[in-house]
């Protein structure tokens, strides 16, 4: 029987909305047609003023081709149930296990049931739940084949996840212990608990009446008193007077740091602490400021001298460090002492190098150099005097820095006149003015040591004697060519004297002269600072000037030989004259010329060297003696 055709009605929002319904469901192309007149699962829709224009293109009718086709499928091919043929677009599977191509849309999750659902027939919303329900047995195989295939992983997973949970229970338990443990030992550890607040507030009520009771007794009056004394001392910057109120407020500590009677109570024990090291505190706080005020006291002191180091008040310097040793030490008050004293004498070193003091006449630096001695040395003897007058116990302590400052400062001297006496002015001008500014500086020097007992000449020596030794080595070098002039002269003349029948007798020839007479000008410009190393300067300086002049002399009568190998007649007789004049030279003439230094220096006529020299001149010239 056919179904009963549907009234006609107006086309609603829902049959409108299924048309992407009806586009899945539909499959492959053919199935868009309109199903055949005689298809019992057709059922006629009357025509609307929505339909008329699509024809018979409703959900219900293309439901029902769709499931008309399914029924003929199942009945050719003998097949029971909903098992269906695959149609050529892969639309439609067998129920056993295959989903049909239609509910894809179901799976996408992209189907409304209200909107695409809502025009289908009662059989059509009937085919869907079947297959619907298929789909359900299908998911449930799928679930059931899933689980049977790994039920073994899923035994062993669950069984280490059991054994996980019971490892970390168990390390949870022993962190719970450690960390418990800790607690209790930082509590076994810790100190004991503090007082209550209204003990410590009773304590300190009671130390602080304590302190006030002791303000307002007679020491704490008398206290007071030293404490105003000092600060007024202070103020009006008087050293001394700070000084004996510093002494009289130190006979006050020991008796108001005696030893407490033995039943005072704790509080006022530790009370009475706590003022000793307050007072003690502020005495060292005083004495510190009294130090920097004797400090002070004595660089004004000092500075206040002009250019004589010695016009200053000596009083005051000497009762400044005095102070100053009182507050801080001897030792500290040396060091201050000399500071000081170093400082004036920077000050009166920089005005020395200035063009007016210096003055424009001074053309090989004497003047400088004996207004820088006299400074120095003198300000060497006030510091002396100075450190002297706070000898203690610690005497030696205060020697010793002052010798070791003075040995200091006679280095810096020593480079001051190096660079701006003996550099610039006194090396250009001779041996003899480096000697003079020499000279100066170690008759200061050796004033000192007569005067204070401060041996410096050594140090000073040692350290201006490379600066004469350069100066004698620039003048024996000059000396050469002299020499070699004055020896060819020498050929001359007693060749003309033998020529002439005279004997040249005992007087010595212009060259041994020359040479005699330099020997002789060293020895006096260089007898005031006889030392050893102005002994051994001078020893090789005799040796070479001979050497130079045998040499001289060789070489004079060697430039005169002549082609066959002989000197001429009249040279040839002055040979022998001429190794006599160098022989007197050298063991006569020589050695009377150093003597006057034999007491300080010894013997500086090295009688080998000077042989030697002599036998190579006869070895040269001997061949030629007539």
């Amino acid at each position: 029987m056919a179904p009963k055709p549907s009234p006609t009605t107006p086309r609603s929002k829902h049959s409108r909305n299924a048309v992407a319904f009806r586009e899945d469901v539909r499959g492959d192309g053919s199935s868009g047609a309109p199903s055949p007149p005689d298809s019992p699962m057709a059922t006629p829709v009357a025509p609307t003023p929505a339909t008329k224009k699509r024809g018979l293109r409703t959900p219900s009718r293309k439901i029902n081709a769709l499931f008309k086709r399914s029924v003929r499928a199942d009945k050719g091919g003998g097949v029971a149930g909903h098992q269906r043929a695959s149609s050529e677009g892969g639309t439609l599977h067998t129920s056993r296990g295959m989903r049909l191509g239609g509910l894809a849309a179901f799976e996408a999750g992209t189907v409304d049931l209200d909107n695409d659902l809502s025009g289908l027939t009662e059989k059509g919303i009937d085919t869907l739940r079947a297959e619907l329900a298929a789909l359900d047995g299908e998911c449930a195989e799928e679930l059931r084949k899933a689980v049977h295939a790994n039920y073994t992983h899923f035994i062993s997973a669950s069984q280490g996840i059991i054994k996980l949970e019971g490892d970390t229970g168990a390390l949870r338990n022993l962190l719970a212990n450690a960390a418990t443990l800790m607690v209790k030992l930082k509590e076994v550890a810790a100190p004991p608990p503090a007082p209550l607040a209204a003990t410590v507030a009773e304590e300190a009520a009671a130390a602080s009446s304590a302190a006030g009771d002791w303000e307002q007794s007679p020491d704490g009056l008398r206290w007071a008193d030293a404490l105003d004394e000092i600060e007024v001392a202070l103020a009006e910057r008087q050293p001394l007077d700070a000084l004996h109120a510093v002494r009289r407020a130190d006979k006050l500590v020991p008796r108001l740091s005696a030893a407490p009677p033995a039943d005072i109570p704790p509080p006022a024990h530790i009370a009475l602490e706590a003022r000793v090291e307050r007072q003690r505190a502020e005495m060292d706080a005083r004495r510190q400021r009294l130090a920097a005020l004797a400090d002070a006291a004595l660089s004004d002191a000092l500075a206040a001298g002009g250019t004589d180091l010695r016009a200053s008040s000596v009083a005051a310097v000497r009762a400044a460090a005095g102070v100053l040793a009182a507050a801080a030490g001897g030792a500290h008050a040396a060091r201050r002492l000399l500071d000081a004293h170093s400082a004036r004498l920077r000050r009166l070193q920089q005005q020395l190098l200035k063009p007016q003091n210096a003055g424009g006449g001074d053309a090989d630096g004497v003047e400088y150099a004996g207004a820088l001695a006299q400074s120095v040395f003198r300000a060497l003897a006030a510091a002396a005097d100075d450190t002297a007058a706070l000898s203690s116990a610690s005497a030696p302590e205060l020697s010793s820095l002052l010798v070791v400052w003075a040995l200091q400062e006679t280095e810096r001297f020593a480079l001051l006149l190096k660079r701006h006496a003996l550099a610039p002015f006194a090396a250009p001008a001779g041996l003899a003015a480096t000697v003079s500014c020499c000279l100066l500086a170690l008759v200061h020097c050796r004033a000192l040591e007569v005067s204070h007992g401060l041996t410096l000449a050594p140090r000073l020596m040692r350290d201006l004697w490379p600066a004469c030794e350069q100066v004698l080595q620039r003048r024996l070098r000059r000396l050469v060519e002299e020499v070699r002039t004055a020896a060819a002269e020498d050929t001359k003349t007693i060749a003309a004297a033998m020529g002439a029948g005279s004997q040249s007798g005992s007087q010595l020839l212009p060259a041994a002269q020359l040479v005699l007479g330099e020997i002789q000008t060293c020895v006096r410009i260089l007898t005031p600072l006889a030392g050893p190393r102005m002994a051994a300067a001078l020893r090789q300086a005799n040796t070479d000037l001979f050497g130079v002049y045998a040499e001289a002399l060789a070489g004079a009568f060697e430039g005169r030989i002549d082609e066959s190998g002989a000197l001429p007649p009249a040279l040839s007789s002055a040979v022998q004259p001429a190794i006599e004049q160098a022989a007197a030279l050298s063991e006569d003439a020589l050695p009377k010329a150093l003597a006057p230094l034999h007491d300080s220096c010894g013997v500086l006529c090295d009688a080998g060297a000077l042989q030697e020299h002599l036998a190579q001149l006869v070895s040269r010239l001997g061949p030629y003696v007539v």
